[in-house]
């Protein structure tokens, strides 16, 4: 991993503002700079946080990268290639419940275009991890409610 990448996800994943500062408030993105600006990054930039993600994992850092590409970018700049990335980071670091959340919210709240081999890949994973069978079956009848599964 290039070092500028590192930087860059140092700088994207780091507070501007103090832990005291950010007490109480419920936003992930309190005190993220590119936040703050409403800035709308380059795909490159997402994959680079993903990428970078999946060597140095850290479940909040996956949550702020992904809470901004939801808040920040448009649906049509969520390509199908960087919902797979989100997905496989999920998987292969094994987050169901925050996983979960983020794949309900984008098929039926945002509707996007996530490949179908992805999402499958996404539902065989809830149904290995104990606990979670009967989500995955929830996941296969919310296929219904988007557009591009």
């Amino acid at each position: 991993m290039p070092n500028i990448e590192h930087l860059l996800f140092k700088i994207f994943c780091s507070p501007m503002a103090t832990r005291d500062q950010r007490a109480g408030d419920k936003d992930l993105l309190a005190g993220n700079i590119f936040a703050q600006k409403k800035m709308q990054l380059p795909l490159d930039v997402y994959r680079s946080l993903l990428q970078t993600l999946a060597v140095r994992p850290k479940k909040k850092h996956f949550k702020k990268v992904v809470e901004y590409l939801t808040t920040h970018e448009p649906v049509s700049r969520l390509t199908p290639q960087l919902l797979d990335q989100i997905i496989a980071i999920g998987i292969s670091h094994s987050y169901p419940v925050t996983l979960g959340q983020i794949v309900r919210n984008m098929v039926s709240q945002l509707d996007c275009n996530i490949h179908r081999s992805s999402y499958m890949k996404f539902v065989m994973f809830l149904e290995s991890c104990k606990g979670f069978e009967d989500d995955a079956k929830k996941f296969l009848f919310l296929v219904q409610h988007s557009s591009h599964l």
